[in-house]
């Protein structure tokens, strides 16, 4: 574990010393201080023609590359909640209905920290992407069918699990 910590957020001591794989104690006031993951959510977007909506990255991690609908879950949100917020805010659609499909662990890496990230992701549907538009953080819209998602173009591994566990699924159906 890579000491990212100077000083014990409790107390402001120096003293603290790392506990791998993913803690600090702080010598002084003793505090144990977990690293847990943040969480994030995505959703793979269908409209009635089983076609999908991605986004592609406006910023780094990932920038350029395409991604799934989503972003971080804040304090006090539930990860629906989280989901439907962001793809309000991403792309300006509604959502319609959506299922939980798996989760995944993650690394974020911004601005020289690796964060611990653990994605949820659900499958969701619209009426139509017509109203689609490229807001927050996204540079563009890929509206594609669901057998041509090109898994190997999605920023983060996280985001390619999802795609084989829903393509799985599917071939089950």
């Amino acid at each position: 574990m890579k000491t990212i910590f100077l000083h014990c957020p409790r107390c402001g001591s120096g003293g603290l010393k790392p506990q791998p794989p993913n803690s600090y104690t702080c010598e002084r006031c003793h505090l144990h201080f977990y690293i847990n993951p943040a969480i994030a959510v995505s959703v793979i977007l269908l409209n009635p023609a089983d076609e999908v909506l991605l986004i592609r990255r406006a910023r780094d991690p990932g920038k350029g590359k395409l991604a799934f609908p989503g972003g971080f879950v804040d304090a006090g949100e539930t990860a629906e909640t989280a989901l439907t917020r962001e793809v309000r805010e991403e792309v300006g659609l509604e959502l319609l209905e959506i299922e939980y499909l798996t989760s995944c662990p993650n690394i974020y890496p911004y601005k020289g920290i690796n964060y611990p990230v653990l994605d949820f992701s659900f499958v969701g549907r619209v009426d139509s992407f017509d109203a689609a538009r490229a807001l927050d953080d996204v540079a563009g819209l890929v509206i594609t069918p669901v057998k041509e998602v090109p898994a190997d173009e999605l920023a983060f591994p996280s985001l390619q699990e999802a795609m084989r566990v829903f393509q799985r699924r599917a071939k089950a159906e």
